[in-house]
């Protein structure tokens, strides 16, 4: 009998599945929020979620849980929190989902519908301030959980985790270490001196700030909220970064109270955007002197100091602009040797000496002496009985009591 044999292929087919959606606190600096009591009580949030699939519209598409300690903020006291949320989606081809914000928002939870549906790896933001009233005992805390409708999308029973920044942790670095200075503000052991004049610091103009990160995405279709508003598109504008100067290195919340505005040399408020900032020199003329700290906020931070500087000793010490005569001159009372020094039998007699002296807080009095020692420093003063000042080995040419014009001859 014949046998027939049969091969039988089996065919594997190996195809990509779709990866699993993703929920982030974007950027990672926002992944560190304060305790309760460090600031005045608000603080920001910014949470990205990529899609999978291609989720069908729904009004509760997407349903987050706040972390515990942490509430969805009421800014304007109206008693709803659909306003208080951006969302900014970017597409993953033409889809237009048409995400808002579901009335059924509240403080712990964060709802969001669509009118069409979503695509996978569409990318969609959530902005919102937040009140964090966790206690400092606690250490980490996380969202979740975040359900979604579309029942092919993966529900995330632990979310991303937030870490909380303690009031130990917040009084050594002085701020939520957020904002990178450059070297002239940069931490160190010792503090740094303006100039003796204290104009402006830096002199020449430095980089203060290297790092300001994107606190709020505005690359993609957005809604708008009571904070930042509608977005324009110009993911490069959004955060507005200042800063503010105080003698106090403990601040947990910067106002006008507790601190100064900084200007730049131009006399512009100080201000900075999100990425890299930009050569500046900060104007100090009408700052007293003392021993004072820089503090960086932000628009959407609130009060809370995003960094702290070292301490900058700020001076204003009298400084001579011009002393003049501005060349060597001879004056010869004989008649014979001319102001160069040469026997032309033509002399000068006497000169004009022009000043000009800058001290930014206060008017002291001019002193002005000759002598044949061009090497006299602050060393040489001395202070006679009665209160003049003097200046060993040297001559005086004013009064007792000096010039008070800071520009005279």
């Amino acid at each position: 009998m014949a046998r027939v044999l049969t091969t039988i292929w089996f065919v594997l087919a190996f195809g990509s599945s779709p990866r699993a959606q993703t929920v982030e606190i974007s950027p990672p600096e926002l992944t560190r929020v304060p305790v309760a009591g460090l600031g005045p009580g608000l603080y920001w949030q910014q949470l990205v979620v990529e899609f999978s699939h291609d989720d069908v519209p729904s009004d509760t598409l997407l349903s987050i849980g706040m972390p515990t300690g942490m509430l969805l903020a009421d800014s304007d006291g109206d008693d709803a929190f659909d306003d208080e949320i951006r969302l900014v989606y970017v597409p993953a081809a033409e889809e237009k989902p048409g995400f808002f914000v579901a009335r059924a928002t509240m403080a712990e939870l964060v709802q969001v519908g669509s009118q069409a549906a979503a695509a996978a790896r569409g990318r969609l933001y959530l902005q919102f301030p937040v009140t964090v009233n966790a206690a400092s005992q606690q250490t980490d805390v996380r969202y979740g959980p975040i359900l979604f409708a579309d029942e092919r999308e993966q529900d995330i029973v632990d979310g991303p985790t937030a870490m909380l920044v303690t009031q130990d942790e917040f009084a050594t670095a002085g701020s939520m270490n957020v904002v990178a200075w450059g070297g002239a503000l940069a931490t160190g052991e010792t503090d740094t001196l303006s100039s003796a004049l204290g104009t402006v610091y830096p002199d020449p103009e430095q980089v203060l700030v290297l790092v300001l990160p994107d606190l709020v995405f505005d690359g993609g279709v957005s809604t708008a909220n009571n904070l930042v508003g509608l977005g324009d598109g110009d993911n490069d504008n959004d955060v507005e970064y200042r800063f503010f100067l105080s003698d106090s290195p403990t601040l947990s919340a910067v106002d006008s109270t507790t601190a100064r505005e900084l200007f730049t040399a131009a006399g512009d408020a100080y201000i900075e955007r999100e990425g890299e900032g930009r050569p500046t020199s900060l104007l100090l003329q009408d700052v007293p002197t003392g021993t004072y700290y820089v503090y960086a906020t932000s628009s959407v931070t609130g009060g809370i100091p995003l960094a702290r500087s070292r301490g900058l000793n700020v001076r204003h010490e009298p400084v001579f602009q011009t002393l003049g005569p501005e060349a060597t001159i001879t004056l010869d009372s004989g008649g014979l040797l001319d102001a160069s020094g040469a026997p032309t039998g033509s002399s000068k007699q006497q000169t004009t000496i022009q000043y000009s002296l800058i001290d930014h807080d206060d008017e002291p009095p001019v002193h002005l002496f000759y002598s044949p020692n061009g090497e006299l420093d602050q060393n040489a003063l001395i202070t006679a009985t009665d209160g003049a000042l003097l200046l060993a080995e040297a001559t005086p040419l004013t009064a007792t009591e000096g010039l008070l014009a800071k520009d005279d001859s």
